[in-house]
């Protein structure tokens, strides 16, 4: 009987982490695909011409609003 309690909570706990693991998979493709979307849409131009960033710096980038180094537009 004994043996039988401790089995019982050895696979309970066994199906709490495989539930967890599977879990955690699925946020970290949510992550990739926001990503792949971004990085898709930054090949996307304004109407005055196409813009690209550069670099790391301190100014804000019109695509993905991070600090990059340069942002120029190409007429």
């Amino acid at each position: 009987m004994k043996n039988a309690k401790i089995t019982i909570g050895l696979i309970g706990l066994l199906l709490i982490g495989l539930v967890s693991v599977r879990k955690e998979g699925k946020v970290q493709e949510a992550g990739l695909l926001l990503q792949n979307v971004e990085a898709l849409a930054t090949g996307e131009s304004f109407p005055d011409g196409d813009i690209a960033c550069i670099g790391d710096g301190s100014v804000d980038c019109p695509f993905t609003y991070l600090k990059v180094e340069v942002v120029y537009r190409e007429e």
